[in-house]
């Protein structure tokens, strides 16, 4: 039946049977128990087992952020949200264009399978690589005492990326928001807003950065307004 399913999906997106899966998973990622299979072909992630859709139909979602299969590192699967489900976790890079050139972002993405859909729940970027300039972020899942899962992303030094420590006696929570950015993955719509917040903070913490190092490479010198600390 799988197999029969595969085909179905090539013949539906006209991909070749010599088009081998870059990732092939067996994994319970539906609610009904048994485990489906999840492949990574190309762009697309498929989705198809005995107990999804009746086992009559495939579910896919093309990954349109990355520009070639090859931007794709890695695609794996673990229950991020406490549901007993397994959820899919992407890795990869995205190329950005921007005044000062190709921004290259490493990030991960995190998609639930709901019903016969897949649906992306998460997103952050961990780094990002202009010429020779690089900016790079830590992300770590950790597992509560509850059911529900989080991740926390910070740098790995805060001082290679130009900041300082904090300082005794500052307020614990404006440290906080400097140097890492504290992401929680739940099923409420209420955190799914918070994370989102969050990682459009970070993202933009990061583009400050890397356009005031851009400025010194093109030997502008920095600016009052704009000079991060420690770094001109």
């Amino acid at each position: 039946m799988s197999g029969a399913l595969l085909d179905l999906y090539r013949k539906d997106r006209g991909v070749s049977a010599s088009v081998a899966p870059k990732v092939d998973l067996k994994v319970q990622v539906s609610g009904d128990g048994q485990p489906e299979r999840v492949l990574l072909i190309g762009r697309d992630i498929v989705v198809f087992g005995p107990g999804f859709k009746g086992g009559t139909a495939y579910a896919y979602l093309t990954l349109q952020q990355f520009s070639s299969e090859g931007d794709i590192t890695d695609l794996s699967a673990r229950d991020l949200t406490g549901d007993g489900a397994a959820d899919l976790v992407v890795r990869g890079t995205r190329h950005v264009k921007s005044d000062s050139g190709t921004v290259d972002e490493e990030t991960i993405f995190a998609y639930q399978v709901t019903g016969d859909t897949i649906t992306r729940i998460f997103g952050i970027e961990t780094g990002r690589e202009m010429g020779s300039k690089r900016i790079q972020g830590m992300v770590q899942f950790i597992p509560r005492r509850a059911a529900s899962r989080s991740t926390s992303s910070r740098p790995p030094d805060a001082r290679r990326v130009g900041r300082r420590r904090p300082t005794p006696g500052r307020r614990t929570s404006r440290a906080a928001g400097r140097g890492a950015a504290a992401l929680a993955l739940g099923r409420d719509s209420q955190r799914a807003v918070h994370v989102e917040r969050q990682r459009v903070r970070a993202e933009r913490r990061l583009g400050r950065r890397l356009e005031n190092l851009g400025r010194r490479v093109e030997g502008r010198g920095c600016r009052p307004e704009n000079r991060p600390r420690r770094a001109c």
